[in-house]
């Protein structure tokens, strides 16, 4: 029997199915706006969750383009020049061509793919990119991982004091075909690349070349190439750092805690592979408090070349405070270090674990420190704490001093005469 009440019903509920249909297509497929550079921006950048094209040329005049929230920002042959541009949660769609031109970029992006080319990079000596590397990174923050491609060419980039005008963000995987110069400086202390608090950050490929040979100052020893403050889940992979005022790569804590009176946000699961540090002025890699590192197929070298301030090393694992163990897991593999200061070529300072957090009990880690078929040239061990050192060659050991549970196993070692003491250290098949 026909039910009118029923069909009523039915009615309604297919009407409203139909509207959030309807709904959902709007928000699936934005609304499209071809941007016209002869009206109003603020006019016509108004709506939110819409597709603005680029078609021509927008020419703000040193104005402020704000894009509304979750918009995205198609270029087709136009560019943004003369300005700054606020992004909110914005998308960029374009290929490798100009689309900023004179812009700083400020707000929030959020780009599965980012090109160098979308930016006015110059090359030349007297060319500060500083605010193009700026907006460079800025587009790569977001929620998803961002492959960053840096085209070919020598770009020079001006530092910050205690800080640095290239910081890669977070879910950052950074293809690098250019060699990246820093201008020179009589800072004391800064980076040209800081990876700080960052995580799941991959660098691949490129040089970035230091000042050491053209610094004006003369204090300081903290102008380093590649700084990793507190990062976590961080490889850095088929690149050189050289001539740089400090260190070539510094793994440290993301920042100093004066109540604990040490740092703290230790580095964790680092990847060095395929890396070459040479020509610094302090070393060619610090470890000063990172767990899980791993370092592979890489050269350390000519630390002191140049310039040289203490220590010199090739590679130094110095852990500067102990408000907690700062060095845990870290393993070499098949790497060269030679030719650094006349006395450290690899060096082991103290890495006892000096910090036992309440629950835990004071067992220590079999081995801290591991190095497997690496050329250490001269090795010097000051107070190092559980080292296991399998298949290396060493042409010297050149220092020993309060070491404690250092193995050594079917290494080939050139000279020993300067090992008076073997306290804590255990020889097996050595050479």
């Amino acid at each position: 029997m026909f039910s009118p009440i029923k069909s009523h019903k039915t009615i309604f509920i297919c009407w409203i199915l139909a509207i959030l249909d309807i709904a959902s297509d709007a928000y699936a497929s934005p609304k499209e706006i071809l941007v016209s550079p002869s009206g109003s921006y603020t006019a016509q950048f108004k709506y939110e969750n819409t597709l603005y094209k680029i078609r021509q040329n927008l020419d703000l005049k040193g104005k402020v383009l704000t894009v509304p929230d979750n918009c995205i920002l198609v270029f087709e042959g136009g560019c943004i020049k003369n300005g700054t541009v606020m992004g909110n949660k914005t998308i960029v769609k374009a290929g490798k061509h100009l689309i900023f031109e004179n812009i700083i970029l400020l707000g929030s992006w959020n780009n599965r793919e980012v090109f160098s080319e979308w930016l006015d990079f110059s090359e030349g000596e007297q060319i500060d990119n500083a605010q193009n590397f700026r907006n460079l990174m800025l587009l790569c923050t977001g929620d998803t991982q961002t492959d960053l491609y840096m085209q070919e060419g020598v770009f020079f980039c001006s530092v910050i004091k205690e800080s640095s005008n290239i910081q890669v963000p977070s879910n950052t995987y950074w293809h690098n075909s250019a060699m990246i110069c820093q201008l020179t400086t009589d800072l004391p202390k800064y980076s040209l690349i800081l990876i700080k608090k960052a995580s799941n950050v991959t660098i691949d490929g490129g040089i970035f070349v230091g000042d050491v040979q053209t610094h004006t100052g003369v204090g300081g020893e903290w102008g380093h190439g590649i700084k990793v403050a507190g990062g976590t889940n961080i490889v850095l992979k088929n690149l050189t750092t050289k001539e740089f005022w400090g260190d070539g790569i510094d793994l440290i804590e993301a920042e100093y805690n004066s109540v604990l009176g040490g740092g703290v946000g230790l580095c964790n699961n680092v990847t060095i592979d395929n890396v070459k540090c040479l020509y610094n002025r302090r070393q060619g890699l610090s470890i000063e408090a990172a767990h899980n590192v791993v370092v592979k197929n890489s050269e350390f070298a000519y630390t002191g070349k140049y310039k040289m301030t203490s220590p010199g090393a090739g590679v130094d694992i110095e852990p500067w405070c102990k408000n907690e163990t700062k060095i845990r897991g870290i393993k070499f593999f098949k790497c060269y270090i030679h030719n650094n200061h006349p006395q450290r070529d690899f060096c082991l300072e103290p890495t006892i674990q000096y910090h036992v957090k309440k629950g835990e009990d004071n067992r220590i880690p079999e081995s801290d420190v591991e190095l497997k078929e690496c050329f250490l040239g001269k090795l010097y061990i000051f107070g190092a704490h559980t080292v296991l050192i399998v298949d290396c060659e060493i042409d010297e050991i050149s220092h020993y001093t309060f070491g404690e549970r250092i193995r050594m196993e079917g290494c080939t070692i050139k000279h020993k005469s300067n090992l008076k003491s073997r306290k804590g250290l255990t020889m097996r098949r050595c050479k």
